[in-house]
């Protein structure tokens, strides 16, 4: 089986579109982008989202792609939770949660919507993480997907998508990433902020953000050498790079002035994790053993050894199984995460729940019902073929029996004359009541010469 996947990430100042192809052999992207936004909005404003699901809607129907649709929501309009909760019952969790959000939240529980990642530790506790949203905003959302008549498959944030695709990499043997049950944590280097999920034992402990982002390496690099902010940009992605302690000694005067520039930019990223590690091992009582990352950042060159240093930690790009091995591709990790885990047959968490469903009209039932639609009509056709064969065959038996009875009712041992033969061939039940008399001398005279004749 294969599939089509159309995710686009919403960002801060641009969309990030790609459409995946996955089967059981192979998965890669068809096409993958980052455009900015034609709205012209900023983050900051309240018609932010609506613009940009607008946007969304107009790229698709340009693309117009059968399959999946997947909307992953900017991380500025949600936020998270985590908790362990003292039951065991998914049911008492599921009533638990609003009174721990009131308890926790500015705002209460009937205020807000949420998608619950629910993992059973024993009997008696069970760890909940939650992405959250605002009802207000999930209502203001909806409402522009059914004016549109676009109805993705999920709404999602990449919060989830992490925590989703983990629990598809548990089930997979075949992971080339110790995420089962291993103590690291995830770096996703984003454009305004990094933030970074912190799993012991393959569960999450919590997850923090740094306002260290790739723009804020843009900033630094526009005003030290008097450039533009989008020739920064250019510059950071084609030359920039990053020394480890050694580098410095092989480097040549103008490299270590670029070199003590991004360390000095990245200076409070690498105090943040470390508060983050100390919090890490008192809640868990456990260190870190490895430290994956992502995002556009993590293209720079040197990065993995660059923190390998900084944080005294292993590190190294996160890779999705499945998909070629290569930093182009480090912007849309969320992007295969999605890909790989429904592939697996793990549902990912959904803001469309509830009250929020989209019921009718879904990209996701039209690609469904032409994928099922297309197995029933195989199925048919093969179950009528095997129909028509079997027909042949019991034809076959039905003639061969016909012509069997004919020439038996035809011997002379019945002693039937040519116009009982005639008569006796068109109705069986006449036959029937001319052979049953004789079979009954039949047996008595054979019981009689066997010495059972009574």
């Amino acid at each position: 089986m294969s599939m089509k996947i159309v995710t686009y990430e919403i960002g801060v100042s641009a969309l990030k579109i790609s459409t995946v192809f996955i089967s059981k052999a192979k998965s890669y992207f068809e096409e993958n982008e980052k455009t900015p936004y034609q709205h012209g909005l900023s983050i900051d404003d309240e018609n932010f989202i609506e613009a940009s699901i607008k946007e969304v809607y107009g790229i698709h129907q340009t693309l117009n792609h059968q399959g999946k649709v997947v909307i992953i929501l900017p991380f500025f309009q949600t936020t998270t939770r985590s908790m362990t909760l003292p039951v065991g019952s998914k049911n008492k969790v599921k009533m638990m949660i609003p009174f721990q959000l009131d308890e926790t939240l500015p705002v209460n529980s009937q205020k807000i919507h949420w998608i619950e990642h629910i993992y059973k530790r024993d009997k008696e506790s069970t760890q909940v993480c939650l992405s959250i949203i605002s009802k207000d905003l999930m209502e203001r959302v909806s409402s522009v997907l059914k004016d549109l008549e676009f109805y993705p498959s999920l709404l999602t944030t990449n919060f989830s998508v992490y925590l989703s695709y983990l629990e598809a990499v548990k089930k997979d043997k075949k992971s080339p990433n110790d995420l089962s049950n291993g103590n690291f944590v995830i770096i996703d280097m984003g454009q305004n902020q990094t933030i970074a999920y912190f799993f012991s034992k393959g569960n999450l402990i919590f997850n923090h953000y740094s306002n260290v982002g790739s723009l804020t390496i843009d900033e630094n690099i526009a005003d030290n050498y008097e450039l533009d902010i989008d020739e920064a940009r250019v510059f950071k992605e084609e030359n920039g790079f990053l020394f480890t302690k050694n580098d410095y000694d092989l480097a040549d005067p103008d490299q270590k002035v670029f070199a003590r520039l991004m360390e000095k930019t990245l200076e409070p990223l690498i105090l943040d994790f470390e508060k983050w590690d100390l919090a890490y091992r008192s809640k868990s009582s456990s260190m870190l053993e490895k430290c994956y990352i992502t995002g556009g950042m993590a293209k720079m060159e040197n990065m993995e050894n660059f923190l390998s240093e900084q944080l005294t930690i292993e590190t190294e790009c996160l890779s999705v199984a499945g998909f070629e091995d290569s930093l182009e591709y480090s912007e849309f990790l969320s992007h295969q995460m999605v890909s790989s885990t429904l592939e697996k047959g793990e549902p990912i968490g959904n803001f469309l729940t509830g009250i929020f469903k989209l019921n009718s009209g879904t990209s996701d039932i039209l690609a469904g019902t032409a994928f099922y639609l297309s197995r029933s009509l195989i199925l048919s056709f093969l179950f009528l073929t095997f129909l028509s064969i079997e027909r042949v065959f019991i034809q076959f038996e039905k003639d061969k029996t016909d012509r069997l009875y004919k020439k038996t009712v035809g011997l002379k041992t019945l002693g039937l004359s040519k116009r009982d033969q005639i008569s006796y061939r068109k109705s069986t039940k006449k036959l029937k009541k001319l052979i049953r008399p004789r079979l009954e001398i039949i047996k008595e005279n054979k019981a009689a010469l066997s010495g059972d004749y009574q």
